[in-house]
């Protein structure tokens, strides 16, 4: 059950940083333009 805690955990932050990667990408094509 901590494992799967742990993974969903795990997941939850990688799709975070992925958001905020993808957002920051588009201000800076949007500034860059």
């Amino acid at each position: 059950q901590t494992a799967t805690c742990s993974f969903i955990i795990a997941v939850g932050v990688t799709c975070a940083c992925v958001g905020t990667y993808s957002s920051l990408s588009g201000i800076v094509q949007n500034y860059a333009t």
